[in-house]
């Protein structure tokens, strides 16, 4: 039910949302700062609030879920935090644009994802496993 790359669970088959896991991969890659460690430093504060919004106001999970995919990767959270994080996301962006950037920059990653999930459902699965064994065999090589 989920698209694998490099081990990382990056988007759901049916839905097409993306995980917490690889909101904070992408997220890494542009500001080179983890959002999943235990760390409580206003920068941090405010990437969360990124991907907690994106998370509420894209994949459309509830405060309760997201809580739970950061307890599932290894980061304390509670549910409430959430709320206040994604409430605190509009006041954050007046103050540090770069914030606007990156929830742009998920949506355009999950557009991409979307059209290359639809290409795979009409796959066979004979198909995409032969596709997955060639992905694994480039990634080996690489």
């Amino acid at each position: 039910n989920y698209l694998i790359f490099w081990g990382i669970i990056a988007v759901d088959l049916y839905t097409g949302k993306m995980k917490l896991k690889t909101i904070a991969q992408i997220i890494k890659d542009q500001t080179d700062r983890d959002i999943l460690t235990n760390h409580r430093t206003r920068e941090l504060i405010e990437l969360r609030s990124v991907a907690n919004t994106y998370l509420r106001n894209e994949v459309k999970l509830g405060f309760n879920e997201i809580a739970r995919q950061y307890k599932s990767l290894g980061k304390t959270s509670h549910h409430t935090t959430i709320m206040h994080s994604v409430n605190g996301y509009e006041i954050n962006c007046k103050y540090n644009n770069n914030l606007r950037v990156i929830y742009d920059s998920l949506l355009k990653k999950n557009k991409g994802k979307n059209e290359l999930i639809i290409k795979i459902r009409k796959l066979e699965k004979h198909n995409i496993k032969k596709i997955s064994e060639f992905i694994d065999l480039y990634i080996d090589e690489a």
